[in-house]
């Protein structure tokens, strides 16, 4: 029972013993919403699929792959598939089905038992990853390419080297930011987590990340 009808019938019973009757309030019913929000509001671990993902169009980034071979293996034994496309062997995620993801993501439905919310989650998204919860806080991995960067590994490196959490082997006695310690958040950025107050988030914005300009 949720709260306002709980609330709702403690307010009935005080009536009742007053001597007075009153109706119970009753909740309103589920809200139609679109499957993109949906997923983006009760599955923080996963994120949706779109063209353009990584600045590729294709089709051929390994998350759309993925998504494109389960889709394939799932429905490979000749039965309709819910998309209704043509199932074929291809590696990179076909524009057919990328835009059938699309198509999928403006559909309303009432809550996460649809059928079509399930294959949302299990065709056309993605982990979430602790870059995207760093670049919604407005924040990105620093690039190793160009000079002025070499300044800012610098001073994020001698930062960092005061506890050495990730234990790099490198000599923490250099003040010059190794390759390793470059890999190392890139790494980081690149793990899968659904939890944006968790540490290893906290970790890549303090110590690997600059405020981005887009």
């Amino acid at each position: 029972m949720t709260l306002a009808a709980k609330s709702a019938l403690g307010f009935v019973s005080s009536a009742l013993l007053a001597g007075t009757t009153t109706a119970v309030v009753r909740p309103s019913p589920e809200e139609p919403r679109t499957i993109s929000k949906l997923i983006s509001s009760t599955r923080p671990d996963r994120r949706l699929l779109f063209d353009g993902y990584q600045k590729k169009s294709d089709g051929s980034q390994e998350v759309w792959k993925f998504a494109w071979q389960k889709y394939r293996n799932d429905f490979a034994s000749g039965s309709s598939n819910p998309f209704s496309l043509s199932i074929t062997t291809v590696d990179n995620a076909p524009a057919e089905f990328r835009n059938a993801c699309k198509k999928l993501f403006s559909e309303q439905v009432l809550n996460t038992e649809d059928e079509k919310y399930t294959w949302g989650i299990e065709y056309c998204t993605r982990p979430t990853l602790v870059s995207d919860w760093i670049w919604g806080q407005g924040y990105e991995v620093v690039s190793d390419q160009g000079g002025e960067w070499n300044t800012l590994w610098n001073t994020l490196w001698n930062k960092y080297k005061t506890n050495n959490f990730w234990q790099i082997t490198d000599s923490t006695s250099n003040d010059q930011a190794p390759q390793a310690f470059k890999t190392k958040c890139k790494d980081e950025a690149n793990k899968a987590q659904g939890n944006k107050n968790d540490v290893s988030v906290t970790r890549v914005i303090d110590f690997c990340s600059k405020k981005r300009t887009n």
